[in-house]
């Protein structure tokens, strides 16, 4: 083991990247990860990248490709060598048990096994082999695969690259922070697949509620505190003016509000949060590189003012003939995170970093809020209201929210890369995003319910007024 990580740290350019992704494929392709997990290889490739001998991007990308193109040739071992593969001299190295463990997980979980097992070491050398073994279909695998390989490649040369020196401290703690990143996303798939399932099946649910409901001791408590849940279900009511829509805007518009005051006071004490605010950026500072330093620049320019009002400016002139009131909800969503900013910051009055925090001194404006932060969140976020509502399809849904949240995400964390801005005016930049555009989107959601009510109410009553009466 020490002597692969004397290689590897020996490298640099092509010879670096071709043997790291030469290890990072060799894991599920030819079980090298029962011997050298997957993850000591691309923590070392972010190591070297910390250290200036290879490019983090193109490490990133080999890393990713590796990955993929390793699961993909474990999945045909699996597929064409079949059982036979447990048989062999190397499946009896394996090891029973190992194999029973792999088989037991990919049973239980399916397609989502191979994006979980990435974070495992035992389950990402075998659960490619045996989804081959057990004919899963190579598309699903695939998506999976692709999936995985993407966020788990990634993430480990990031944070070889963040720890630079510190690697063998971070590897040593890396098995276990990935199976609680695993455990995580298990948490979160579960929640979300749950929140689908009552979304599509609503009187299942309720009937299942309803039984519940059956249950010793509820009947009694339900009596006991009829009122107060009378007056709780009025406000989940969807058909009621003032029901859920309303309950959960001002909910979050209270949340948003408070984080919001919670932000703004540490950043006048200097504790709480803004204790992050030196550290952070004095570690950003010491890693800043002149390629991440050209992207940086031109992810920041997509918050900017320049480009969030012509962007807004089109879409709202797009919109007006078609829906004025989506051209509304968008319009008053930046116009709004405007005028916040500038009333904030001159209230507030903070000072931005200064050199060498600073990659440059061009920004001159007060520090808190950040206003690209803000106001990329409130244009990107009013973006995502509109598309749920008139995308055609739950993917295309996904898929454009999530680049468009990405987007506002990595704006923000340009401003931090760059040095413009402490970490306690982009989290204060959030909360502010989100108090507005719950405000708006709760607004818009109101109009839209009494506006459907009152149509609904006039063709009832025109429907009675043409109803023959012998």
């Amino acid at each position: 083991m020490s002597k692969v990580v004397d290689a590897v740290l020996s490298l640099s350019g092509t010879p670096a990247y071709g043997l790291v992704g030469l290890l990072a494929a060799g894991e599920a392709a030819a079980f090298v990860g029962l011997f050298l997990p997957g993850e000591a290889a691309l923590l070392l490739g972010g190591v070297l990248a910390s250290q200036g001998r290879v490019s983090l991007p193109v490490m990133i990308a080999v890393a990713v490709v590796a990955a993929i193109v390793g699961d993909s040739i474990g999945y045909e071992v699996g597929r064409r060598g079949g059982p036979a593969l447990k048989r062999s001299r190397l499946g009896r190295v394996v090891g029973a048990d190992r194999w029973a463990k792999g088989e037991a997980f990919l049973e239980r979980r399916g397609g989502p096994a191979v994006f979980l097992g990435r974070w495992v070491g035992l389950l990402r050398a075998l659960v490619p082999s045996l989804a081959g073994m057990g004919r899963m279909p190579y598309r699903r695998f695939l998506v999976w695969n692709a999936l995985g390989g993407l966020l788990w490649a990634s993430t480990v040369v990031l944070i070889g690259y963040a720890a630079g020196a510190q690697y063998k401290r971070v590897e040593q703690l890396f098995g276990r922070a990935s199976l609680l990143v695993g455990l995580v996303t298990v948490v979160l798939g579960g929640a979300f697949l749950l929140a689908r399932s009552v979304a599509r099946h609503p009187a299942a649910w309720r009937a299942r509620i309803g039984r519940l409901g059956a249950v010793p001791p509820l009947p009694a408590l339900r009596l006991r505190f009829d009122r107060q849940l009378a007056f709780l279900a009025r406000r989940l009511d969807t058909a009621q003016a003032l029901g859920l829509t309303l309950t959960i805007g001002l909910a979050t518009v209270i949340a948003a509000g408070g984080a919001f005051a919670v932000v703004l006071e540490d950043a006048l004490n200097g504790d709480g949060v803004a204790g992050l605010d030196r550290p952070v950026l004095r570690f950003l500072a010491s890693h800043r590189d002149d390629e991440a330093t050209a992207i940086a620049r031109v992810v920041t320019f997509l918050g900017g003012v320049p480009f969030v009002v012509l962007v807004t400016a089109a879409i709202t002139a797009y919109l007006w003939s078609r829906s004025r009131r989506s051209a509304l909800v968008l319009a008053a969503s930046v116009l709004g995170s405007g005028i916040i900013t500038g009333a904030i910051k001159h209230l507030v009055a903070r000072d931005r970093p200064a050199l060498p925090l600073a990659i440059d001194a061009a920004e001159k404006a007060y520090s808190f809020p950040s206003g690209h932060s803000l106001n990329s969140m409130a244009l990107y976020g009013a973006l995502s209201y509109l598309a749920v509502q008139y995308l055609p399809t739950w993917r295309s849904r996904t898929y454009v929210v999530t680049g468009l949240l990405a987007t506002a995400v990595a704006v923000a964390f340009s401003r931090l890369y760059l040095g413009y801005h402490w970490v306690s005016d982009v989290l204060a930049s959030w909360t502010l995003a989100a108090l507005w555009l719950a405000t708006v989107i709760t607004a818009d959601r109101v109009l839209a319910e009494r506006v459907a009510r009152r149509v609904s109410d006039q063709v009832g009553d025109a429907h009675a007024d043409h109803v023959y009466v012998p």
